[in-house]
């Protein structure tokens, strides 16, 4: 009897477990990734998809997940996640202002003392000065202007630097006004005295 119970539970096994399906073993991507799971590498984030990591975009410096064309600033520029057939890359896109402000490639802007443009290098941006700035007016290298018994010069020293040339203009009349507003402060001759003949 103790026979024929245990040949009828196998048989029963057999036939109800064939028909019975199995749930297939969940899919994962190596280092154990969930389906569906996104994990970080490098500088790049990737999505879990049937088994494999597909990459979905950059990681910022402070580790944020860009998407296509969502840009971050680091080291005085603009950079770019750029996706292309399914690969992202970093490109540069701009430069970065002493206030943090955003200039695209060829665009200018000034502060207080200089004028600056950002320049394409290839395929790197920089920031170039280009001149001086007075009172809100540019000046490019090479243009002076004169205040009361000074001249500035905009000039270009040793290597890149760019900067105030600072000199003495030829003398100033001894009718200066301030108060006159049509006295212009450029440079005028000065005036010798003529000889008297006793």
């Amino acid at each position: 009897m103790l026979k024929s119970v245990f040949i009828l539970l196998v048989t029963v096994t057999i036939v109800y477990g064939a028909s019975v399906p199995v749930a297939p073993a969940p899919t994962k991507c190596p280092g154990g990734i969930s389906e569906g799971a996104t994990t970080e590498s490098g500088r790049y984030w990737y999505t879990c998809t049937d088994g494999k990591l597909v990459m979905k975009g950059c990681l910022s410096e402070a580790r944020k997940r860009l998407n296509n064309h969502e840009t971050f600033k680091s080291g005085g520029f603009v950079f770019e996640c750029v996706e292309t057939n399914g690969d992202y890359t970093f490109k540069y896109k701009g430069c970065v202002g002493e206030g943090g402000d955003e200039h695209n490639a060829g665009e200018t802007w000034q502060d207080d003392n200089y004028w600056y443009m950002c320049s394409v290098d290839g395929d790197r941006v920089r920031t170039d000065t280009k001149g001086c700035v007075d009172g809100g007016k540019r000046l490019n290298v090479g243009d002076s202007v004169n205040k009361a018994d000074l001249t500035y010069m905009c000039k270009q020293f040793d290597g890149s630097n760019i900067g105030w040339n600072i000199f003495p203009n030829r003398a100033v009349t001894d009718t200066y006004d301030p108060t006159n507003p049509d006295h212009d402060l450029q440079v005028k001759p000065h005036r010798v005295p003529e000889p008297v003949n006793t």
